[in-house]
């Protein structure tokens, strides 16, 4: 059966006729669009909505003109269709995403700046000579050995002075 007399056959309403043509149409159809899509379970639906469509349409079949490129033609509108509110979908999450991460960021933020404020009135409290060895360790990035020798007391003192520090460090963040 030609592609003509499948679409005049379909324009009456022969459900035999629409068989033959789906089983014709189906396999290129759905590789035609999949090109598109890139997902084929995606071009299925789309191949399967535009037969559906091919049928319930069937009056506006041309009885003179094959229906394959009415069919390919529904089926590139479909994809269309579905591309537009898969876009516009992603560009709503992603928008979603974005201020989502925003408010974490900002409430991320407020909370370092809190520990530091915390930090920061706890190494005050620390004994100077405590305060001094800890900022030579941690700022200046200095060995046990070189404060030590900068300060002139032993290695020992100075481990000692930063084990007291950390230890209220930690003391003061376990509230």
């Amino acid at each position: 059966m030609t592609d003509i007399s499948l679409a005049s056959a379909i324009y009456n309403g022969d459900s035999n006729a629409f068989k033959l043509f789906f089983k014709r149409y189906y396999k290129p159809l759905l590789a035609y669009i999949t090109t598109f899509t890139k997902d084929y379970t995606d071009a299925e639906d789309i191949v399967q909505q535009s037969f559906v469509t091919i049928w319930e349409e069937r009056k506006k079949l041309k009885k003179n003109v094959s229906p394959k490129s009415y069919l390919y033609k529904i089926a590139y509108n479909n994809y269309i269709n579905q591309y537009r509110i898969h876009k516009k979908h992603n560009s709503f999450v992603d928008e979603f995403k974005v201020l989502a991460l925003q408010e974490y960021l900002i409430e991320d933020i407020e909370e370092s700046n809190k520990r530091l404020v915390k930090l920061m009135a706890i190494v005050k409290s620390l004994p100077p000579r405590c305060q001094e060895i800890l900022r030579l360790s941690k700022q200046e990035n200095l060995k046990y050995k070189e404060i030590a020798k900068q300060l002139d007391i032993s290695e020992k003192t100075v481990d000692a002075q930063l084990q007291i520090a950390y230890k209220k460090i930690k003391e003061g963040f376990k509230n």
